[in-house]
């Protein structure tokens, strides 16, 4: 696994195709179809039509190909009959380079028509992604079950959500990179602060799945339907059983994922903070400070109690073991709306 899934980065796998071309590709239950960069067609023979298909960058046209034989590691993946290509691809792995500040040219993404055949488990503690027999003798030790529906005509849901609220399922995203999202009505029910929750149902910042209470979440209201992303996700060891169509969660962690560029980040906040000189905050002001952050930058969240606003701070620094630097802060709502950019530090 790579190190930064589940701390603001994708889940990365790298498989090869059958001449040994390598790929790295993003593992997306919540990817309908197996989906490779545009420029690897002249690899895949002849096209069997287009479509017109969306994502978060918008409309586009999709070319249609036999599906190539796809290995991980020494293993033949099954991918199903066909794959899919997008100039769209391309855009993706610009943006978690500039996120990320590496230079990795993610070619692809691995969908449900190849996840739903296997048991995959995701060991965030220790970094590692494993595929398990569906049918061990005992799965105790996988945690708590929730089945799983909607496999075969697209991503898996279960029938919870992180609000609470009764009647309302949620998509498991692990190409989600943070907590997830919820439906613009769900949304505004969890940051309704002035109603009390009924019993079993929470309110921002803090969710709740499973009988389990979550704090410090970082959701979205923009959603078509609600969902779970990796940071989420990354907070427990998590085993897809999807042959029995079943995923099982074991709470590792109470928060969510940092390491150790993000603890050094988190800290020069919280200096800020406790020194009245953090923009938004005051000495007295009561939250918390949370993030991740890669070697020399990184996008940091504070949560004051009482407040529903999200405040960001991008910090940089010019070697990996040099000063923190606050070089940007700004407070949006849980939307992701700007309502004001503090003066530049």
């Amino acid at each position: 696994m790579n190190r930064g899934a589940g701390r603001g980065d994708e889940l990365l796998v790298t498989a090869h195709l059958e001449n040994g071309r390598e790929l790295l590709l993003v593992v997306d239950t919540g990817a309908s179809y197996t989906l490779f960069d545009s420029s690897l067609a002249p690899l895949l023979g002849k096209p069997l039509g287009t479509a017109r298909s969306g994502s978060c960058y918008g409309k586009t046209t999709i070319t249609l190909y036999k599906a190539p034989k796809l290995y991980l590691g020494d293993t033949l993946l099954e991918i199903g009959d066909r794959i899919t290509t997008s100039t769209q691809i391309q855009l993706l792995s610009n943006d978690l380079s500039r996120m990320t500040h590496t230079n990795r040219p993610v070619m692809g993404v691995l969908g449900m028509p190849c996840l739903k055949h296997y048991c995959v488990q995701l060991d965030f503690a220790a970094g590692k992604v494993r595929f398990l027999n569906p049918n061990p003798s005992n799965k105790d030790d996988w945690g708590k079950a929730f089945s799983l529906t909607a496999i075969n005509g697209g991503s898996p849901s279960i029938r919870e959500n992180l609000a609470g609220v009764k009647g309302r399922g949620t998509l498991i995203d692990t190409g989600c990179n943070f907590d997830g999202f919820l439906t613009p009505k769900l949304y505004r029910q969890w940051t309704n602060h002035v109603a009390s929750p009924a019993p079993g149902q929470t309110r921002s910042p803090n969710g709740t799945l499973g009988g389990d209470d979550y704090p410090h979440l970082t959701l979205h209201g923009d959603g078509t339907f609600s969902g779970v992303g990796l940071s989420f996700l990354s907070r427990h060891l998590v085993t897809f059983d999807f042959p029995n169509r079943t995923i099982y969660l074991k709470r590792t962690s109470v928060g969510p994922l940092v390491d150790e560029e993000g603890e050094a980040a988190v800290k020069f906040l919280e200096d800020l903070r406790d020194r009245g000189q953090l923009p938004g905050w005051t000495k007295l002001d009561k939250g918390q400070i949370t993030g991740f952050a890669y070697p020399t930058s990184g996008i940091l969240e504070g949560y004051k109690s009482g407040d529903s606003a999200i405040y960001l701070y991008a910090v940089a620094r010019t070697s990996k073991d040099g000063p923190w630097k606050l070089q940007r802060a700004w407070r949006t709502d849980r939307s992701d709306h700007l309502i004001e950019e503090f003066p530049a530090p």
